[in-house]
């Protein structure tokens, strides 16, 4: 929870809030606090309880306002709506599996914004068409890098039980960096735009994931 300092004399009372912006309130001044967080969180998973949030979409809508959310850092959440209260409509889909759309999520909140992140679970439910391998998702830790410096990709592999989930590894501009088979790579020069890195499903090699990476330092020869 964040919060709202009333500034009056010899007193500070504190009240639950969250945007930063000025409050005005009769013979007071306030000021709410700037630091914001989601007010949804989906928790997205397949009927085993399997996270599968990488490689799905979120929409949530209020009114006129609509939030498309389709990058994840999370195998499990998706978030939207930056302190925002409202009653939304919430729908997560995903390729090769049934959307779920769920209505009248309220969000509850003051002057400031949203008081606390309302968490929504969903459960995805698998097409009987779906494949074996399903999605491929890069977690990126970060665009920029020096060059000389490390970053450790991971990915996340949504597949029916037993199927292969390891992957092969590689850049769109080797000269750039090297990567190894577990997702560990090395800058080494720049170039004038981001290169991809690529995780490629070794049972089905359609199925990839990529991030960006950009480098800093000397340009590449």
């Amino acid at each position: 929870m964040r919060c709202l300092a009333f500034l009056v004399p010899a007193a500070v009372a504190l009240v639950g809030c969250a945007k930063a912006q000025d409050l005005i309130v009769p013979g007071v001044r306030a000021t709410c606090a700037g630091v914001g967080f989601p007010a949804i969180r989906v928790e997205v998973r397949r009927d085993d309880g399997r996270p599968i949030a990488a490689g799905a979409t979120l929409i949530v809508t209020d009114g006129n306002f609509k939030q498309t959310t389709v990058e994840t850092w999370s195998a499990l959440t998706l978030e939207a709506a930056d302190n925002r209260t409202g009653t939304y409509t919430v729908e997560v889909s995903k390729p090769f599996y049934n959307a779920v759309q769920i209505d009248r999520v309220s969000v509850p909140g003051g002057p400031c914004g949203a008081y606390h992140t309302v968490t929504v679970p969903i459960t995805l439910e698998a097409l009987p068409t779906a494949p074996q391998i399903r999605s491929v998702s890069v977690a990126q830790p970060g665009v920029g890098l020096d060059a000389g410096f490390h970053n450790q990709y991971t990915v996340w592999v949504d597949a029916t039980p037993g199927a292969d989930t390891s992957v092969t590894w590689s850049l769109s501009d080797p000269r750039v960096a090297t990567i190894d088979q577990a997702g560990f790579l090395t800058a080494k020069c720049r170039t004038t735009d981001d290169i991809l890195v690529i995780a490629t499903s070794k049972q089905d090699p359609a199925r990839r994931g990529t991030g960006r990476l950009g480098v800093f330092g000397n340009v590449c020869p």
